[in-house]
Order: C-alpha cells, then structure tokens, then sequence
C-alpha cells in the first residue's frame, strides 16, 4: 500500500509540470531511481521515481509523434481510417493514420494520428480502407476555458497528433477496401442496429450502449442525462463491462448444474464459481470488444482480469492488493490514462466500496447499496468538480434508481436484441421497442425531477466546500466502530452545503471573456447577478451557450442569467443563445432588433452601474454598426466597455455622443480593418483592451492595421487566441493589465501548446 501511495503521488506531481524538465534531470531521475530500487528498505521511493520517469518518457514520446508545427498546413497525404466514423451534422469526422505525407521532412511524422473532418462527403468512409486526401493540418489544440471541458488533454491522452480538415479536390481517392477487421464488424453491427431501430425515439441511446456510438444522441437527451448525472450510464465505461460480467456470471450459475452433467468439462471448471466467472470474463470481453476497447473498458477487463486469475489459482487475496496489481497493469501499458478522469474515478470507486463495506457486510443488500453509492458520490465530487466545474446533487439518488435498472433490464434487453439482429430480427425488433419504451419513461422522470426538485439543479462548491467534502468522505469510509463518524461527517456535510465559490465583494465586478474562436462571448458577475453579454457561436452540434457559457456561470455559483445582451444577430455573437437558454433560466434578453438595447436602459447591481450606449433609434448602418454597446461602471470611476461588432460608423455615433472614456474596452469587430479608427481609440482612452478571435481562420485577425493603432498609443491587447479565456476584476490593481488572469497561461501543463488553433 504504501508503494501505492508513493507511486501515485509521484505520477500526480508530474501532471503539474508546466514544462518537461532538461534530459540532463531525466537521465540523473533514471539513474536514482535504479539505485533505489536496489535496496529494499529504498524499493518504494525507487518505484515511485520510475513510475514518474515512465510517465515522462511517454509524455516526450507522444508529444515528438504530432505535427511539429504551430500554423497550419495542407498537404496529400495517404493513411488508412481508424474506428468508426461519425456521421453528424453534414460531416464524417474519423480517425486518421498517416502512412505518407508531402508535407516537409519531420513535420508530419510517419505513423501520425490525425482527427479529420470531412464535409459535404458523397462517398461513404468506411473503417480500414486506406485513401489519399489533400488535408488542412493544424495543431491538436482547443479552447481554452475555466470549467470547460479540456480538448487539449483529451487529444493529447488519445494520441491525436493533429487535427485535419479535407479539403474539396478531385485528388480525394479511396485507395483500398478495408478488409475483415475489429472495426469493420463494429461498422457493421452498428449499420444493422440502425436499420432496426429506424423511427425509434431514442435510438441513439441503443446505438451508445451497443457499440460506444453516441452519434445519434438528441441534444436534449444529451442535456438532461448531464444535469441529472445520468451521462455516465449511456457511456460504455467500467460500469458496464461489470454490469454484463455480471449477466454472464448469474446465466451461468443457472446452467451450471446442466452444463457440469452433460459435457465432462476440465477439473478447474468444475467448480461452479470458477466457471461462472470465466463465462463472465467471456461477457465482459465480447462486449468490450464492441465498444472497441476503449481505454475505460480494458480497465475493467485488467480489473477482473486480475481477480480472476487469483480466483483460478485458488490463492486467497486482499483486495488492496489486486487494486494495486491492477493500477500498476494500467499504468504501465497505458501511462498517459492517467490524463483521463476516468481513470482516477474508477479507482477510487473501487477503493470506496472496498473500505466503505469493511465491518458492514452483515447490512441488507439495500442498506449496503444505499451506502456504496452515497460513499462513492462523495466520493468522487472533487474530482467531478475540478474536472467538469460542478456537481450535480440529484446524481446518487438518480444512480441508485438506474444503475440496477440499466444493469438488470436496459442493458441486457439491448445486448440480446442485437445479437437477435442476425437470427431472429422480428423478435429484435419488438426487444428494441419495448426498450425505447423503458428509455421514454426513464427520461421523462428525470426531466420532472430536474425540473421539480432543487437538488436536480447543477451545484458547484468552494475550496473549501471541497475539503469538507473530502473530509465527509474520509470519515464515513471509517470503521464503525468509531461511532462520533456518522456525527462529524454529519456537521461537515452542513459546513459544505453552506460555502461556496467566491464572489466579488459588492461595488466590484468580475468580467470573463471566453475563448469561443471566432466570435464573442462575456460573462459579467456582481455579488448577487449574473450578465451575459453574447454566446458565441453554434456550428453544426456544438453550442458554445450550452457547452461554455452555461458551464461558467454555473461555476460561479450562479442557477440562472439575470440578464442577456445580445449584440446583434450574427452566428458568431448570437449562436449559442438557443444553447444558454435550454440549459439555464434566463429572466431578461436585450437586443437592439427590438428596440429593447437602447441608450436609455440603465440599471444597478450591488453598487455597480449597467448601462446601455448605442444604437440610439436614429442610428443607421449595418447589424454590426447596431450593436448594443453595454457599459459596465464600479465605483470610483473605472468601467469596462463592450462594443459588440461596431464599425466605423457606429463609431462615428459614439464619438458624436462624446462617450466617456472607458479603464477596459472589448477590441469591437474582433480587431478587423473597418474597426478600431483613430477617433475613438482617443475618445476612449483604454488602459487595456481585449480582442477575441481565433487564429488560422478565414480572416486574417487582427487586421495589422489595427495592432498598429493600439501599440501607437501604448495599449496593452490581450487575446483570446493566445490566452484561452481572460478574467478581470474591477476595481483593478495598478497597473490593470497586471490584473488580468490569461486561462491559459494559469492551466498550462507540459502537453499544452502555446496558441489556440482554430
């Protein structure tokens, strides 16, 4: 155990490292770590050090194998399809591995693994056929923002070396047919499924549980399982590779006693517990196989595979142990999992039922039940926290509902339909529709209790909300004698509902531009409001008002948007608006079409004054040069300005209007050459400006003209493309451009790249 906990220590400290260290230190590592590991009473702290050393070798080793370059290319390049594609939103996106490129020499290493889009597609892409494609290669980056999702990580874990987009050219060829692959009978099960499951509701969730293919998820069905903690059970993870294991282990406990009389099987079979586990292990292999062993599911497999093995030996083992075997197993065939939340999650879910059972296992098999999933929620929310930026308070009770329903009756009635697909399709199909039926009424209770009950609602916590969680956690995983533990956990439970996120102190306001690309999107927090000026874009599936903006404010500690301000309604400003609204309550929406962002709007937060600056109704001009132009003013006189999409004419308005001189301004038309005149960058007088956009974009932002105009007048520019998300604070310390904390600097892990790509 105590190797364990040094070992992973070790592998947590080299995930906080900003910067590979010199070769010169690795190499003296390597050589330390040899000698510790040849005396005993040193083996621990020598296995700790080699596990970091590992974790580095293979961190240098993936970042050398993507594209070695910062801007993006095109380049033919020939390669051969892996997974299975998905086909979503007038796209194929698949996995790529390059076999030769015309790129220059080392910029597209051999072997390389690029995720590629392809749009408007006539010809279908099927896995293992190799092709010749004229891709746009740029680097495996993503945005970047608190709270969000982290892309950059997932793709680094995965290793994805670059990200690609096919270019339209008659130079696109499919070169050869896959032949009989993993892949290739996945895509086949997958097309039969779709075919018998066409006109079903909730085919999607089928496809998910069946072969891993979340394609086809509706995104109101995406939303309701997230914000009732119920997204993990149409992912095939740990959970499921036990679920069916465990299917295969009850089915052959039953038809032991006909398969022991009628068939002379092997001594070590004879024993019914070993036989029903190797039939389990079969189950779990078979459907793991169809989710294409993905890293979660070959977890589980090494998990029982590891107990298992003790259980054929007849060798009586701790469970720490087989913990410890397992985690050591993973680690080193896959040491960059570690990356992956799951990872850590399944873990320490193991490890919670391990110890939360201890001394209680004369309990009913529901009192044991309602234990684990308590324990393991608690748990498991820091993680959950640090990792998506909130918790959902509904989950444990929604779990404890559904995972014995999945399990027992979702789960199985699928599997079988599908494996009825090839024998018996009529039986299948009527399996299938009874499920889509289950599957409606399912969703349809988890949307009254999001709805209905508050604890459904996205909750987040505090540092230390957090360590008093953790605390809860450690003392309810006691041993029961300890009786004052129910008691203390009791009071710390109370102390974490009670704390939250930090606030700004009334008369001060905190302000977050986000990284969304080429578009805009602010979110504005006083003490007790929320204000969200533009959502960003929405391209194809991905809404930035649901998947960022909505996610930031719920960190933030905030339920709902008091108020909206949609500049004006260009994609990139108001495309995430349908978004933000399905995911939280938003009680006022100004936009200038309706007359309802107007100079005479004026309202105040807790001290600090919101107002409205442009367009008057006498304003004419274009959408952009009608944008509502929203000022946000503390006490004290420093103020931040955010001018939409103004050009020059809308400009021209506000400096007729003699508008005051702003501390922060939004860089207006994301820094193009018709924005950002002379007159008023003057009149305005910026300490510091912000400009959010995206780089390698159809436009060619910001324009030099513009980069000229501010450093004319000594203006500091902080850019979303460079720095993922900027937060400021007003009042702000002298000097402000001090003041403003760049995401992306604040997160920056070895495996992150420096620029946004687009």
């Amino acid at each position: 155990m105590q190797t364990l906990i040094l070992a992973t220590l070790a592998v947590l400290a080299v995930l906080t490292l900003r910067e590979l260290p010199p070769w010169q230190g690795i190499a003296v590592g390597a050589v330390c770590g040899f000698l510790l590991l040849w005396w005993q009473r040193s083996r621990p702290f020598g296995v700790a050090l080699c596990a970091a050393l590992w974790l580095l070798f293979w961190g240098v080793e993936r970042l050398e194998s993507g594209l070695d370059s910062d801007e993006a290319l095109v380049a033919v390049c020939r390669g051969t399809v892996q997974g299975l594609p998905r086909e979503q939103h007038g796209r194929i996106r698949f996995r790529f591995r390059v076999l030769h490129c015309n790129a220059p020499e080392g910029v597209v290493p051999l072997g390389m693994v690029a995720r590629v889009s392809w749009y408007r597609v006539e010809d279908r892409v099927l896995p293992g056929e190799r092709w010749r494609l004229t891709l746009k290669l740029r680097p495996p980056t993503g945005r970047s923002n608190p709270h969000v999702f982290d892309y950059e990580t997932w793709l680094f874990s995965r290793g994805i070396g670059a990200l690609g987009t096919v270019q339209r050219t008659d130079d696109n060829t499919r070169l050869a047919h896959g032949s009989l692959s993993l892949d290739r009978w996945r895509w086949s099960v997958r097309e039969r499924l779709r075919g018998a499951t066409a006109g079903l509701e909730h085919a999607g969730l089928m496809e998910a549980l069946v072969v891993g293919s979340r394609d086809r998820l509706d995104p109101e069905q995406r939303a309701l399982l997230s914000s009732t903690g119920a997204a993990h059970l149409v992912a095939i993870s740990g959970l499921h590779i036990g679920m069916v294991a465990g299917i295969g282990y009850a089915l052959a406990n039953g038809l032991w006693w006909a398969g022991a009389f009628a068939v002379r099987l092997p001594p070590v079979l004879r024993e019914r517990r070993v036989g029903a586990v190797l039939v389990g292990l079969v189950f779990a292999c078979t459907y793991a196989a169809l989710a294409g062993f993905s890293l979660p599911t070959l977890r589980a497999l090494i998990m029982l595979g590891v107990f298992s093995l003790y259980l054929f030996a007849r060798l009586k083992m701790q469970a720490w142990i087989g913990l410890s075997i397992a985690f050591g197993l993973i680690f080193v065939l896959w040491p960059l999992s570690v990356l992956d939340a799951g990872f850590w999650m399944s873990f320490l879910a193991v490890l919670a039922i391990v110890v939360g059972l201890k001394g209680r296992r004369h309990w009913s098999a529901f009192r044991q039940t309602l234990w684990v999933n308590t324990v393991i929620g608690l748990v498991l929310t820091p993680i959950t926290v640090s990792v998506f930026g909130a918790v959902t308070w509904l989950s444990p009770l929604a779990n404890l509902l559904l995972v014995p329903l999945f399990g027992f009756l979702l789960v199985p009635c699928v599997l079988l339909a599908s494996a009825l697909l090839f024998v018996q399709p009529t039986v299948a199909r009527w399996l299938f529709e009874v499920s889509d039926l289950v599957f409606g009424v399912v969703l349809s209770v988890l949307a009254v209790a999001a709805d209905a009950v508050p604890l459904g609602m996205p909750s987040v916590l505090g540092q230390w909300a957090l360590a008093a969680v953790s605390i809860v956690s450690v003392l309810l995983l006691m041993p029961r004698s300890w009786t004052l533990a129910p008691l203390c956990a009791l009071g710390a439970l109370i102390l974490a509902f009670s704390l939250g996120p930090s606030r700004p102190v009334p008369g001060t306001v905190r302000l977050t531009v986000l990284d969304v690309g080429h578009g805009l999107a602010v979110v504005v927090e006083t003490r007790s409001r929320t204000l969200v000026y533009d959502t960003g874009p929405r391209y194809g599936g991905f809404d930035t008002g649901a998947s960022v903006v909505a996610p930031v404010v719920v960190a933030g500690g905030r339920s709902r948007v008091d108020t909206l301000v949609v500049s004006h309604a260009d994609n990139d400003h108001a495309g995430g608006v349908a978004g933000l609204l399905r995911a939280l309550p938003v009680d006022r929406v100004l936009r200038p079409e309706n007359g309802s962002c107007a100079p005479a709007v004026q309202w105040t937060w807790d001290a600090v004054t919101f107002s409205i600056e442009h367009p008057s109704r006498e304003d004419t001009g274009s959408e952009n040069d009608r944008s509502c132009v929203l000022r946000v003013q503390v006490p004290g006189g420093q103020s931040a300005l955010l001018l939409g999409d103004v050009e020059s004419r809308g400009e021209a308005a506000l400096v007729r209007r003699e508008v005051a001189p702003a501390t922060l301004i939004l860089v207006p038309h994301h820094g193009s050459k018709t924005s950002s005149g002379a007159a008023l960058l003057d009149q305005l007088a910026p300490r510091v400006a912000i400009n959010s956009h995206t780089r390698g974009g159809r436009f060619v932002l910001p324009h030099p003209s513009v980069v000229a105009a501010y450093a004319k007048r000594g203006i500091p520019v902080f850019s979303t493309a460079d720095s993922g998300a900027l937060r400021v604070s007003l009042p702000a310390a002298e000097p402000i451009e001090g003041a403003v904390l760049q995401w992306r600097q604040e997160r920056q892990r070895f495996w992150h790249r420096i620029s946004s790509g687009d």
